[in-house]
């Protein structure tokens, strides 16, 4: 639903500057008239809760006076476009088809997204005992990090000091010595704030020695100062884990119901469309995006645990 309301942000900005009046608060069904037609309390509530968490944490009184307004802007550009026949012209007929396409499309999805999976205490002591990092050996991690750049000039020349390096302060007074640009910060983080890629090369380092993590765009250098352990029970962690793996049958049962849709669908390309054969097993497809990575996940499910 929140493509429908891409254009709120700008108007949003728009109505603060310009417009003062503060919307009707009497308990009706419609909000406001425009020239006879109505902007009714549902369509408030709705662009409202297409906000999300941002709604959430404004002043009520405030938004909804501030969005009536931009409802009421919207309105008058609604009306104005009609009565120069913009409604009739063909990408403007194009672009609202689409619209319609994408809001029925979500709907669906989230009436896919409303069914119940089906998670067993079972399901839940695999996936525990699968992810001995995330829970039974979480740790607490206390490490600097150095970040180069692979844009420098000479990174082949850092790249084998890093390889050389026994001491981060070592690198860092060389790398300045050089005049090479790098970035420092400290971190303490446990095991589920930290990228799977990271996770890895920490847990094998030992306090005080250093390791490095090759990227696309350069490499991270750390060094531990720290690492202590802090596991989560089975108890704590299964309210988490569960709502984990409810998504993760969700998006399943998905992207099974729109395979069996394609399946089942007469699907004809025109010449120059046609997908090619290697690529048609992989195909992505919008639901699929509704996945949530996993790491990310789990970090927000674990909030507060400490």
């Amino acid at each position: 639903m929140r493509h429908v309301y891409k254009v709120l942000p700008v108007l949003l900005i728009a109505a603060l500057a310009g417009c003062s009046d503060s919307a009707p608060k009497e308990n009706t069904q419609v909000a406001a008239k425009v020239n006879d037609q109505e902007i009714t309390v549902h369509q408030l509530n709705l662009a409202i809760g297409a906000m999300g968490e941002k709604a959430l944490n404004a002043d009520k009184e405030a938004l909804q006076t501030a969005v009536l307004n931009n409802m009421i802007i919207q309105t008058l550009m609604e009306q104005e476009a009609e009565k120069a026949d913009l409604d009739r012209e063909p990408y403007v007929m194009q672009a609202m088809e689409a619209a319609k396409r994408r809001v029925l499309a979500s709907a669906y999805l989230q009436q896919i997204a409303t069914i119940s999976p089906s998670i067993t205490e079972e399901d839940i002591k695999k996936y525990y005992a699968a992810n001995t990092d995330l829970f039974a050996n979480r740790k607490l991690f206390v490490y600097e990090q150095v970040t180069v750049e692979s844009d420098i000039d000479n990174f082949e020349a850092v790249e084998n000091k890093v390889r050389q390096t026994e001491s981060l302060e070592d690198f860092t007074s060389w790398l300045q010595q050089k005049s090479i640009p790098y970035s420092l910060l400290t971190q303490a983080k446990t095991s589920e704030n930290i990228s799977q890629n990271l996770l890895k090369p920490l847990s094998t380092l030992d306090v005080g020695q250093v390791g490095f993590l090759t990227l696309d765009d350069g490499f991270v250098v750390i060094e531990v100062e720290d690492k202590q352990l802090q596991p989560v029970e089975l108890e704590m962690a299964a309210p988490a884990i569960r709502q984990h793996l409810q998504k993760q049958q969700q998006t399943s049962q998905i992207q099974q119901t729109v395979s069996s849709l394609k399946s089942a669908a007469l699907i004809e390309y025109s010449k120059g469309f046609e997908p090619e054969t290697r690529n048609a097993a992989v195909e992505p497809s919008e639901p699929v995006t509704t996945e949530m990575p996993e790491a990310s996940y789990i970090e927000k499910g674990l909030q507060g645990i400490e």
